[in-house]
């Protein structure tokens, strides 16, 4: 666990725009291409886009994040983030589940999976 919350520390270092540009390094499609680093951050969030359906089923409806965002032991930010990896393993095919779960809490699971109402819906 101590390795695994180390490099999730090392990945909330990151802003959102490289988070989303590590995403690309592992999709097979996109090995040895150069991109400037908007067109990165955009395919980036494209290979998001293609995932964040099966992320919202995993996090949201099977886990049922809304329920337990009070929960004091996920407060912590690096807890919550090796919880939700655990979580999205499945659903990220290649790219380090890690990877996700950081962007994912960077971005506001309360976000993703819509517990303050249609505030904010991106389903």
């Amino acid at each position: 666990m101590r390795d695994s919350l180390s490099r999730i520390r090392d990945l909330f270092h990151m802003d959102v725009s490289q988070l989303y540009q590590s995403l690309v390094d592992y999709e097979e499609d996109y090995r040895g291409v150069l991109f400037s680093p908007s067109e990165k951050t955009r395919i980036g969030q494209r290979i998001f886009g293609r995932i964040r359906p099966a992320l919202y089923e995993k996090v949201c409806v099977e886990w049922g994040y809304c329920a337990k965002r009070q929960q004091p032991d996920l407060q912590d930010q690096l807890v919550l983030a090796a919880t939700v990896a655990d979580l999205v393993t499945s659903a990220c095919g290649g790219i380090p589940p890690f990877n996700v779960a950081v962007l994912l809490v960077r971005l506001g699971l309360s976000n993703l999976c819509n517990c303050d109402g249609d505030r904010g819906k991106k389903n």
